[in-house]
């Protein structure tokens, strides 16, 4: 039976490349689809084949968006080595924003090593912080305080972070961390 998983998996692997190069779906698609279905060997295969990371589909995501919550950490960092870690959707989301909703602590910290903006907003002024406080992952909004999450960004409509925060703890958290430094 594990002979059997084994080949099934090297021929999604072959089949993915084979439309790739045949042009069936392109490799921009496939990839983005293989990286939302969590299809890891198949994603590496696409990767090695000159798929670009930094193509958008309809709605503006890129494969790094699509692994933010499905690909082990190392999978997301080699994505990001390649792509671009910054790279938002239509809506100005970022693979970083949607990791912290997520409450992908582990792709959180690999997007962030790979230089990911920790106070980027989207479209509505909204931050990674912000979601990662609002769904009370704790690990997350942490970890995005320690790499310098600004606690006092505003959301188009004023929100904060603070203000979106449900959970005690995750208000502690907010409210005992250091406020950005501004320029002199």
């Amino acid at each position: 039976m594990v002979r059997i998983g084994r080949m099934l998996s090297a021929l999604g692997v072959a089949l993915a490349v084979g439309w790739a190069a045949a042009g069936v779906a392109g490799p921009a698609e496939d990839l983005i689809n293989a990286a939302s279905r969590g299809e890891t060997r198949v994603v590496q295969a696409l990767l090695s084949n000159g798929a670009s990371v930094n193509a958008k589909d309809n709605d503006g995501k890129t494969a790094v968006y699509s692994l933010r919550s499905r690909l082990r950490r190392s999978s997301a960092g080699a994505a990001g080595e390649r792509g671009h870690i910054n790279a938002k959707t239509n809506l100005g989301a970022t693979p970083l924003m949607a990791a912290a909703f997520d409450g992908h602590r582990d792709v959180v910290q690999a997007l962030l090593a790979k230089g990911a903006d920790v106070n980027a907003k989207n479209s509505s002024g909204v931050t990674a912080l912000m979601g990662a406080a609002f769904k009370a992952h704790r690990d997350v909004v942490q970890a995005l305080l320690a790499k310098g999450a600004d606690i006092n960004a505003q959301a188009d409509n004023g929100v904060t972070a603070l203000t979106l925060a449900r959970d005690a703890k995750i208000r502690a958290l907010l409210v005992k961390a250091p406020s950005p430094r501004t320029p002199n």
